[in-house]
């Protein structure tokens, strides 16, 4: 698993078509689709060879705690986390 987020922020009432293909179809082409977003972002990746245990001996090595991948359980889906640390 790389899980990573890429978002767009579209800032003003201008852009109303990009809301649009957003809300109605959901086979865009994620940000590529969209026309007026004016910023761009991608994350930091979230190994899934990374666990918490792994992440937090980073952070008292480094001072900075690394993305890690939290396994799906029977009860619960699989999930990528940031820590809050991050910049």
């Amino acid at each position: 698993v790389d899980a990573c987020m890429l978002v767009a922020a579209v800032e003003t009432e201008i852009w109303k078509e990009d809301m649009e293909l957003l809300e109605k179809n959901q086979y865009y082409n994620g940000v590529f689709d969209l026309n007026g977003a004016a910023h761009v972002g991608r994350s930091r990746t979230a190994w899934a060879n990374v666990n918490v245990h792994q992440s937090n001996a980073a952070k008292r090595k480094t001072g900075k705690a690394l993305p890690y991948h939290v396994k799906k359980t029977w009860n619960k889906s699989p999930r990528a986390i940031w820590p809050e640390d991050e910049d």
